[in-house]
């Protein structure tokens, strides 16, 4: 073992002698392997940073979350926690556990009025959280288990830090102060340390007990509901219990608890903490990744393959070298060891060029992302990324560099003592290097196909027909819920809305709607009863619940019956519109007059809607959502008080936006207001498939520019390998294009056949990303022949220089040095 460490380390002082003689050589592998790195490790350290990185808690390696995963059985709702549990679930598992020390958190809004109104993040906490996350209190004191144990009875809050800090102005007499929050007045009994910001992604201004759960969404006391997940649970180990104890007592422990309804499977798991450590965020997550991951993997790929060309290169320009090696008593194995120290050098400091590329994206994030957020991700390189950089350089330099060195010391001995390093490379070199440029062109065709499948179909997808009209439409959203609205203020809060509004000058039609436009979407399972003694299975639909006037306000025909009518919307009446394409799929045409039966379930009584009318159908601009049949009926009770008013005007945006905010604060200047117009919800709604596509064609801009300057290399070098060749040539005649036609067809091949496999997988990936396609074929011949345009276009530029210079090639000069 010392032996072998010696000669690693003379490996790597002669390694760092060599890259000194050849600093622009040096210079070009690291940043070219550098590039691929930064990509890759940028990727790893955001997904570490969301799924795994430990919280910023006092000893976070043994924070874990529990989660309750429930399978079939029915009956169980979930609000904003997969995989949490009720109030009453928690507490009784908590109090049963002799292993875990448990403890339940639920972000929430509130509204605090303070001259204006403005709008808070915080935290229901049961009473053991702060201190579980090793929170401190520098003024005053944290919860007690009386104050989070019985329904609202307890209205005090914990101030973090920075909100004491920044908003009050760090008063030390800030205890017993009286903070009015959703229209309630709560008593401030302690300022946590400056660390503790809570254990979810958005930092906390606040926290209240969880026990205050009714102010937060009135009319849905989520706190009375034994079925309903709202609490994400952490837990410690106490007693010396090791994560497997953990969870099987928790096992026992939640299949007794949860309420989930008959032949229900319950799976409860414990996992080092994360921000998303949530299975089902973990699932959803992986197909994105893994595209990414592919991307960025294919620029990894491209610069091993470039730099291995040029070292295959270099390695016949030092074959002598070798040789005189050899001659004086060294190996040929030895020789391979030197050559892989020096391509894992080079792995290693395009690692750390990567590393350094990957922290500024870090701290670019950090300046993109709003202060106002108060988001707690770092995805600056911590060990783990470290060692993800490190062991990734390691495998990708040796990884480039052993084929070249097979080759750089597979020769014969006594002509390589007398060539001049100008030797001409034999066939199995020249092929190894048209594979790398193969590789290079099949990899820069798969980004580049792939960027255009998206950037087309975002284009697309601003072109398409919807169904409506994506303009001149204003949408006002309010916070009722956090102003203790109930459903009847909440509705006569919108009808005298709709009605100021209505007579607003430029305004063509005002409606509510519970759904916020192209943003969100809800579905149901319903059945069709023809009221004759027959009816149809159930099936999956879409739906939403709105005002009367609606269809106007969004732009939506009226094809056959009618819309609903103010009587109706105000009684809530028993009724519905179905869209076109539930009149076709399930209705044969015939919709007046049939009725859709809804919760049809053990659960609760089934209600029936009469169909009155059928209206256009529209399209979602989420690619990966099934356009699913849909139906309407008139808004009512709790919808009321998380609806959106849709304006639709003649004039500007602006001045429909500013009539909103006015009449909403002559009716409830208390109330926050957030408008938006129908272009800016497209734009977000197109946000994900936007910022893919922008990434997928940087990547496939910067895999053409590689693969180009790795063409140009293996070009230039093979003309400047066969340069006596070329002379006698044209000593002998031969014309400028004959010479041309010499030097392109040392090229041709690879691109050609690099090509034909890079368009075969393309459209093979194609097919993996048609659902993030909209109403696009994953064969686009507009994108695969300007893919094909571009590739060109860089073999071009490659063979540029090259050409020219051996067509203008000075016989007698070249022969001279004979």
């Amino acid at each position: 073992m010392t032996r072998l460490l010696d000669a690693l380390g003379r490996d790597t002082r002669l390694a760092f002698r060599t890259f000194a003689r050849f600093p622009l050589f040096t210079a070009t592998a690291v940043l070219t392997v550098g590039l691929g790195m930064g990509f890759n490790t940028s990727l790893f350290s955001v997904m570490h940073a969301v799924l795994f990185r430990p919280l910023p808690v006092a000893e976070p390696e043994t924070l874990r979350n529990l989660f309750v995963e429930i399978h079939g059985g029915g009956g169980r709702a979930s609000f904003n926690a997969n995989g949490g549990l009720s109030f009453q679930e928690l507490a009784a598992i908590r109090s049963a556990s002799t292993t875990a020390d448990l403890a339940g958190v639920a972000a929430v809004q509130l509204s605090w009025q303070k001259g204006t109104v403005q709008s808070l993040e915080a935290q229901l906490a049961s009473d053991n959280l702060l201190p579980m996350l090793g929170a401190r209190p520098v003024l005053g004191r944290f919860f007690t288990a009386d104050e989070t144990a019985h329904p609202g009875s307890a209205p005090v809050a914990v101030l973090s830090h920075r909100f004491w800090t920044v908003e009050l102005g760090g008063d030390p007499a800030v205890l017993g102060t009286v903070l009015t929050l959703n229209r309630t007045p709560f008593t401030v009994i302690g300022v946590a340390d400056e660390r503790t910001r809570g254990p979810l992604i958005q930092g906390a201004d606040l926290w209240i007990p969880l026990s205050m759960q009714r102010l937060t969404r009135p009319g849905e006391f989520l706190i009375d509901q034994t079925n309903v997940s709202w609490i994400q649970v952490f837990a410690r180990a106490k007693g010396g219990a090791g994560d497997a104890q953990m969870a099987a007592e928790l096992q026992l422990l939640a299949e007794r608890a949860v309420n989930a309804g008959t032949g229900a499977r319950i799976n409860a798991s414990v996992v080092p903490a994360a921000f998303l450590a949530v299975p089902k965020a973990r699932r959803t997550a992986v197909p994105a990744l893994t595209l990414l991951w592919v991307a960025f993997g294919l620029i990894l790929i491209v610069a091993c393959a470039n730099v291995a060309n040029m070292l295959m290169a270099r390695g016949l320009a030092r074959q002598r070298e070798f040789a005189i090696r050899r001659a004086v008593g060294a190996d040929r194995q030895g020789i391979i060891r030197l050559l892989l120290v020096e391509s894992a050098w080079l792995g290693l400091l395009g690692g750390a060029l990567g590393l350094t590329l990957a922290f500024g994206a870090a701290r670019l994030a950090d300046l993109v992302i709003p202060a106002s957020m108060d988001l707690q991700f770092d995805f600056s390189p911590d060990p783990a990324v470290l060692a993800f950089a490190a062991v990734m350089s390691v495998v990708s330099g040796i990884a480039f560099g052993f084929l070249p060195a097979l080759q750089s010391t597979g020769f014969e001995l006594s002509p390589s003592l007398k060539s001049d390093g100008l030797a001409s490379p034999g066939r199995p070199r020249l092929r190894i290097q048209h594979l790398l440029v193969g590789v290079q062109v099949a990899a820069c065709v798969v980004l580049l196909v792939n960027a255009g499948l998206v950037v087309r179909s975002m284009r697309h997808a601003l072109t398409m027909d919807v169904g409506k009209p994506l303009d001149r439409l204003v949408i006002g959203s309010f916070d009722l819920r956090q102003q203790q609205y109930d459903s009847v203020a909440a509705e006569a809060f919108f009808a005298r809305l709709t009605e100021r509004v209505r007579n607003e000058p430029g305004v063509v039609a005002a409606s509510t709607s519970f759904l916020q436009p192209e943003l969100s979407s809800a579905s149901n399972v319903i059945r069709v009863d023809d009221g004759a003694g027959t009816s149809s299975e159930s099936f999956q639909v879409a739906f939403d619940e709105i005002g009367a006037d609606y269809f106007a306000a969004a732009g939506i025909r009226v094809l056959a019956g009618r819309s609903f009518s103010e009587a109706e919307v105000k009684r809530g009446d028993a009724v519905a519109i179905v869209d076109q394409r539930f009149a076709d799929q399930r209705l044969q045409g015939r919709a007046i007059g049939r009725r859709l039966v809804l919760n049809d379930t053990r659960d609760g009584p089934s209600e029936v809607l009469e169909i009155i009318g059928v209206v256009s159908s529209t399209r979602s601009l989420d690619p990966g959502r099934r356009q699913l049949p849909t139906y309407y009926r008139p808004i009512q009770g709790l919808r009321y008080m998380e609806a959106t008013i849709q304006v639709r005007h003649q004039g500007d945006d602006a001045a429909t936006i500013a009539a909103i905010r006015r009449a909403a604060a002559e009716i409830d200047p208390n109330l926050l207001v957030k408008t938006s117009t129908i272009e800016q919800n497209v734009q977000q709604a197109l946000l994900p498939v936007r910022i893919l596509s922008y990434t997928l064609t940087a990547l496939g801009a910067l895999a053409l520019i590689l693969a180009t300057v790795g063409l140009f290399g293996v070009i230039a070098f093979a003309v400047g390998r066969r340069a006596r060749e070329i002379a006698i040539r044209v000593a002998l005649g031969a014309a400028p294009g004959r010479v041309m036609g010499l030097v392109v067809r040392q090229g041709v091949g690879p691109i050609v056949g690099g090509g034909a496999v890079g368009l075969a997988l393309a459209l093979a990936g194609g097919f993996l990303i048609r659902r993030i396609l909209y109403g696009m074929s994953p064969i686009d011949p507009i994108t695969l022949v300007a893919v094909i345009v571009l590739v060109a276009l860089g073999a071009v530029v490659a063979f540029w220089i090259p050409t020219r210079r051996a067509i203008a090639v000075q016989p007698a000069s070249v022969l001279r040095q004979d």
